[in-house]
């Protein structure tokens, strides 16, 4: 029903693991002392707090976690040193919170430094971060990363918080049964310890009377609300109280009760307008406006879906749930013949599936969309020729649209035509059995010593060890360049090259290029894993350097790029 709300949830919780941490610092902070006269740990704790005091402005959160991390590797503590990394990975910026989380990982593998806390706060971190963009099937195999380490170590606190992570990013993804049962399960710890633990408490409770809604029971969601609002009141948190409100509102209108069910919609208007949660205001104005539709009151209904609009031109975020706003909306100008209000709305809805498929990527294919974007472009087009029509505008301004017609369709069509080309490349490649690492001779005629001024006994002893370094690997090593491979052979880098020119029939950085690519196509096929890393990862684990170099030689030797190859695989 809600996604805003289970987002926060999830974002909430997230913060308040981070906060019961094994941290615990003096509530008041001063300037720093002279260093002589404070003792080492209370060294760490200062920096901890100074870098938690200043998390919300990187620039300066980065700058003590730099002294704290500095400090604990000068004096080779691992366990600060995993600290100094995890204050790195919750700094809200993903390419450094994934590396210094895979750095806590990497420490992590030696079983001496495993706890309750480590790895399971690296797996949080890159689960968050994947969360927030957009990418939810990692993120979701993330939490159940945190989910085994908090089983591993009993640590039933957070094993129960990330219980309502994954379970509420499976309500993101759709899987309504799945998601229940992890509530329920939350739900009966956290009511056993609702005293200390107030706020996970009553979000279960949300999140549970959520997952019954979506599941189609209404009266054991209508339960939950009740529970819910009464157990806010107990614990002095009026705060949630418009949340189970607004719940209870959406759940009495699937239950067909709809004046009920606009009175505690228009409650909730009222409390999230004053707490000026916009996201959720224009959830309530929907589902308000779907009401007064069902009760034939037709104008004041396109009133609250055009303040669905005006909340979503403000924040600049749509709940998939309020799309048909737009539907709805240019359904009515359209039978008013109003084409420039009809035409503004189809403008938006084409932007509003554009957030959709960027921020719910997984989520969108399941969305029931009446106007697809290709009916939507040629409405759009439509439209704007028959008001170029009736306002006789000139001839220019509609060779000009006719032009960018044109101009998409062709782009378009090659681009349909490129990802055919793409997609049968790839197949052939997912079917080939190349045996790693041979490199073949395409050279039909067999060289002498005469023909390229080398001994044969130098060109058989260098083609063995060229067989050798093949089987063996040894294009993996990273800035591998002619010298150092002669140098290795006992050979100059002259008789080498020219060897490879003539009998492996190509240059000496198309040789280890193609062997490097030989290489990952074969592990990327068989390691799951593997495929979950980056495209500068990979390269980088394959002795390329360069991010953009792999991607051309990868292209040059597939006909595809890596990134295309790994996401067929996922397929």
């Amino acid at each position: 029903m809600n996604q805003e709300i289970l987002y926060l949830i999830l974002k909430k919780v997230f913060y308040i693991v981070i906060f019961s941490f094994i941290f615990v610092y003096p509530q008041s902070i001063g300037a720093f002392q002279n260093t002589s006269e404070i003792s080492e740990t209370n060294k760490y704790d200062l920096l901890a707090d100074k870098f938690y005091e200043n998390q919300s402005n990187p620039s300066i959160g980065i700058s003590y976690a730099k002294k704290y991390l500095d400090l604990a590797k000068k004096e080779k503590d691992t366990f600060r040193i995993m600290r100094g990394y995890y204050f790195f990975s919750i700094i809200n910026e993903i390419d450094l919170s994934l590396k210094y989380s895979d750095s806590i990982l990497q420490i992590t593998k030696n079983e001496v430094y495993n706890s309750k806390d480590y790895p399971a706060f690296a797996y949080l971190s890159k689960a968050l971060m994947h969360y927030n963009n957009g990418d939810f099937k990692n993120a979701l195999n993330y939490f159940i990363r945190v989910n085994e380490e908090s089983e591993k170590h009993k640590n039933t606190y957070l094993l129960f918080t990330s219980k309502n992570n994954i379970g509420a990013l499976k309500s993101r993804l759709k899987e309504n049964e799945t998601a229940l049962k992890i509530f329920k399960e939350s739900y009966v710890f956290f009511s056993n310890k609702k005293e200390r633990y107030p706020t996970d408490y009553l979000e279960t409770l949300f999140a549970l009377s959520d997952s019954y809604s979506r599941n189609k029971k209404l009266d054991s969601a209508t339960i939950m609300n009740r529970l819910g609002y009464k157990e806010s009141l107990n614990l002095k948190n009026e705060f949630m109280t418009t949340y189970f409100v607004l719940n209870e509102g959406v759940n009495q209108y699937h239950s067909g009760k709809y004046m009920v069910a606009k009175d505690s919609l228009k409650k909730s208007i009222k409390e999230l307008g004053h707490y000026e949660d916009l996201a959720n205001l224009s959830i309530a104005h929907y589902y308000l406006g779907k009401i007064l539709s069902s009760l034939n009151f037709k104008d004041k209904a396109i009133e609250e879906f055009i303040k669905v609009d005006s909340i979503v031109q403000e924040i600049s975020e749509i709940m998939p749930e309020t799309r048909d706003s737009y539907e709805i909306l240019i359904n009515h100008f359209k039978k008013l013949n109003d084409k420039n209000k009809q035409l503004l709305y189809i403008e938006r809805l084409i932007k509003a599936d554009s957030i959709i498929n960027s921020n719910y990527k997984y989520l969108s294919k399941n969305i029931v969309q009446n106007y697809d974007t290709p009916k939507l472009i040629s409405d759009k087009e439509e439209i704007i020729r028959s008001l170029e029509f009736e306002k006789k505008s000139s001839i220019k301004i509609n060779i000009i649209a006719s032009i960018i017609c044109l101009t998409l369709i062709i782009f378009l069509g090659f681009n349909y035509k490129k990802k055919r080309i793409y997609k049968k490349r790839f197949l052939k490649l997912y079917h080939e059995n190349q045996n790693i690492p041979s490199i073949p001779n395409n050279n039909p005629v067999k060289k002498t010593s005469s023909d390229i001024g080398i001994s044969n006994i130098v060109i058989d002893e260098i083609l063995e060890k060229l067989n050798t370094f093949e089987k063996n690997k040894g294009f993996l090593k990273s800035k591998l360049t002619i010298s150092s491979l002669a140098i290795d052979f006992k050979t100059n880098s002259r008789y080498l090259s020219k060897i490879i020119n003539v009998y492996k029939n190509k240059s000496f950085n198309n040789y280890i290029n193609d062997l490097r690519v030989n290489f990952v196509v074969e592990k990327l096929k068989k390691d799951p894993t593997f495929r979950k890393y980056t495209i500068k990862a990979i390269g980088h684990e394959i002795g390329f350097t360069s991010t953009e170099v792999f991607s051309k030689s990868f292209y040059k030797s597939t006909g595809i790029y890596p990134s295309f190859f790994i996401k067929q695989l996922n397929k």
